[in-house]
Parts: C-alpha cells; structure tokens; sequence
C-alpha cells in the first residue's frame, strides 16, 4: 500500500466502469460528472454502467440531456472527436440469485452480482469483486438490509464496503414516521440496524467492514461521530471500521 499511486490508480482514463446498487437519487445525481468530466480533460473511451434494470433508460436520458454541454465541449472549448463522451447502461437484471450473476470480467477481476434489500425497489444488488492477481475479494453492498444475496456476495469476502444506521438513537431520524416504533419500521425496511449487519458478519465468515454511508442520528447536544461504530462493536461485530476520506484498505 505504501507504493500505491493513487493518481494512477484512479486516472481519468482508467475510469471506465460503474457499479451501481441502486437508482435512488442520492446515490446516481453524480452521473453526468462521471460521463462528461473526463471527456473534458482528454480521457476518451465511452463508460459502461452496469446497475438495475432501468439504468439503461436512465442513462440514455442523460446523455440526452447534457446534449448541450457535450456538443460545446466537441465543437468550442476541446474541438475533438466526440469519443468518449457518453455512456452505455447494462442492465444486471434479468437471472441474478444467491448463486451470483457473472457481469464483467477482465484480465485483473471478476464481477459478480447479488439480489439484495433496499425499501420497495425491486431490483438492488451487491457486487463481489475478486481480483485474479492473488485472489483477494471485497464485497459492496450499498444500501439495504439483511438479505440473503448480500450474505452470498460477502461470503468468507476480504472486505464488505456497507452502510450502517443506528438503532439507539432512531428516534431523533427526521422522517420515517412520528413514533419510535413507526421509524424503526420504515428506516429498518431501507437500511441496516446494528443486529442485522450482526447476522450478515455471522453468517458470511467475512474477514473485515468498513461502513459508508452512516446514518447517525444523535441529538444535537450529544452528538458522537463514531456513535454507529460504537453501536456496530458493541453487538458483536469485529474487525470493523468507519470510511473516511483518503482511506487505504
């Protein structure tokens, strides 16, 4: 790790692929960047994302939607070929289970997808990625609750990247319902409470967590940064860290 090189590593050019668990808002309103942002400092080659059904179509509606941009960049401020500026959806769905979905694989990886538990969505996913190098594998699991698929992609994992909310201080969420009780249903349905990701660490034999996306609902006048990580310890989970920016696991 200590001769990683990070500017290579992530390198426009290397940027070619996307993942996607989910299609909520939060998590793909960063997707015309991703596509048009390269392009713009001279990184060609046209991005494949691979998600739910769906992201085909959505996709399709940004390209066209940036058309503008895209066509000023080309004709004005770069004046190239228009290589590179777009992006294809691939739709994971149809024929995914517990078993795994083979989606991408190359020289250095092999993807897999797994059905998970996001809130109503019908189609949500974990990736499995397993590095043909030396066999090290790490699991993401983006939003969601306990699930079976989530358990399959995580198995004996290297590392599980998912997301974490609190079931201590749920009551301070601001949505969800007016009740505790209400809150719990709602929020539990959507996202990960303490004794859940307990049952997917049992149940995967996975090695170590890291958790993004943190819901901490502390009060005000008590809030704790590392409330969830406290909470995620103290059911029982080992081996378990809190994401922050810059981080190399």
């Amino acid at each position: 790790q200590d001769a990683l090189d990070l500017n290579s590593v992530f390198a426009l050019p290397n940027l070619k692929y996307l993942f996607l668990t989910h299609l909520h808002e939060d998590h793909t309103v960063g997707l015309p960047s991703f596509i048009s942002n390269p392009y713009k400092f001279y990184a060609g080659g046209d991005k494949k994302i691979f998600g739910p059904e769906g992201v085909d179509e959505m996709i399709r509606h940004i390209n066209a939607a940036w058309s503008i941009d895209r066509h000023e960049m080309a004709q004005g401020s770069i004046v190239r070929d228009p290589d590179g500026s777009t992006a294809v959806g691939i739709p994971v769905w149809p024929s995914t289970s517990t078993d795994g979905k083979r989606i991408f694989e190359d020289d250095n990886v092999l993807v897999q997808a797994f059905p998970t538990n996001h809130g109503f969505l019908e189609h949500t996913y974990a990736y499995r990625f397993t590095a043909k190098s030396d066999g090290r594998v790490f699991a993401f699991g983006g939003d969601g609750t306990y699930s079976e698929g989530l358990v399959a992609a995580a198995k004996d994992a290297d590392i599980l990247f998912i997301e974490g909310v609190t079931r201590k201080n749920i009551k301070f969420a601001t949505w969800g319902g007016d009740t505790e009780e209400e809150k719990v249903q709602v929020i539990g349905a959507y996202h990960m409470f303490p004794d859940r990701l307990k049952r997917v660490y049992d149940e995967s034999g996975v090695n170590n967590i890291v958790m993004v996306h943190v819901q901490n609902y502390n009060s005000p006048e008590n809030f704790d940064r590392l409330s969830v990580l406290k909470e995620m310890i103290d059911e029982g989970i080992k081996n378990i860290l809190l994401a922050q920016d810059g981080d190399l696991y």
